[in-house]
Formats: C-alpha cells, sequence, structure tokens
C-alpha cells in the first residue's frame, strides 16, 4: 500500500518566520525587511548577514516552480532571460509596516530570478524606500543594475532608493570575502 506523500516546504521556507541572528526587531524604530531569493543559499547568506547588520527581519520568497537540479537551473535561466514572472507562496510579512525593505535576488542568465520580478511586480505601490543586493557567477554588472531599477520604476514608482545596491560575486560569498560590504551597505541604508 503506497502512503500519500506529504507536501512539504522546502527548508528554505524556515528562513521566512525568523529574525536576525541574536538581535531583536525594530518597532519603535523604522522597522527594515529583508525579502530574498535563493536557489542555492548564496543569496540566503547575504541576506542573513544584511538582517544581522541592519536588526532587520527576514521574508524569502518561495517559488512554487521547483528550480532545483539541472532541470531547475535550465528552466530558471529561460524563465530569467525572457522575463517570465512565476507563482510565489504568500508573504507572512506586512510590507506596509516596514519604512525599508532590501531586496535580494541571484542573478540568473544577466537577469534578476523570476521570483524578485514577481515579488517588485505584485507589490506595486506598496514599498516605500527600498534597496536591492544581488548575487551573480560573473559579468554583466551594469545590465543587471539597470533591470534591477527599470523593474522598480515600473513596479513602485512611489518608492524611494535607499542605498546603493550591494554587488556580490558568488566566489566572495563562497569564501566569506562580503563582510566588509555588507557593513558598509548596511550603514549607507541606515545612514
Amino acid at each position: 500500500m503506497n502512503k500519500p506523500k506529504k507536501n512539504k516546504k522546502p527548508k528554505s521556507a524556515k528562513a521566512k518566520k525568523t529574525f536576525a541572528p541574536g538581535k531583536q526587531a525594530n518597532s519603535k524604530k523604522s522597522k527594515k525587511l529583508v525579502v530574498f531569493y535563493s536557489r542555492t543559499g548564496i543569496t540566503r547568506k547575504v541576506a542573513n548577514a544584511i538582517a544581522q547588520e541592519l536588526q532587520a527581519e527576514l521574508e524569502e520568497l518561495v517559488d512554487k516552480k521547483s528550480r532545483k537540479g539541472i532541470m531547475g537551473w535550465l528552466s530558471g535561466g529561460r524563465d530569467a532571460m525572457k522575463k517570465i514572472l512565476t507563482e510565489l507562496e504568500p508573504l507572512e510579512k506586512d510590507l506596509s509596516e516596514y519604512e525599508i525593505i532590501v531586496i535580494g535576488t541571484p542573478i540568473w542568465a544577466g537577469n534578476m530570478a523570476p521570483a524578485a520580478r514577481t515579488f517588485l511586480s505584485q507589490n506595486r505601490g506598496k514599498l516605500k524606500k527600498v534597496a536591492f543586493f544581488h548575487t551573480r557567477g560573473g559579468s554583466g554588472l551594469e545590465k543587471v543594475e539597470k533591470e534591477l531599477w527599470q523593474a522598480l520604476s515600473a513596479t513602485a514608482a512611489s518608492a524611494t532608493v535607499a542605498a546603493k545596491s550591494l554587488a556580490l560575486l558568488r566566489r566572495e560569498v563562497v569564501k566569506d570575502l562580503h563582510a566588509d560590504k555588507v557593513k558598509e551597505f548596511a550603514k549607507q541604508l541606515i545612514g
């Protein structure tokens, strides 16, 4: 007799409920939220570091489309290049409660991940003050920066820019060489 498979949430969903380690969320000060998507854990690692520096809460975007393995990697790159939106699990946080929202995405085929694009598309007008960070494997920084800001202006015209975006190479994160850049980015945000 076959047991029905349980519909498990991905491991990454665990990060949705956490606060930065060892820190408490600000209730009186301006509240900050780090929203991110990560397929491999690289962008998640940076999101956690930023959240810790900012004493911010975390919200991980969960793509309902499987991006695991080589087929997930290929379909993710194709969807990113074609700027295709995806279906996301519902957010747990109310974005209107946050003064600053930092959005993180990996860069696939020179474009933001479909989950980040979908987040921006679904949250038109809900973002007050925004900053971006992204992780990538190689070149194409100028194209990526332009795309991120175009997506923001097309989807959240009322949002203001909180800081210059943080761009990190995958190898910097893997070798733990990103801490100083994260601290400088956080310093720009909290001024």
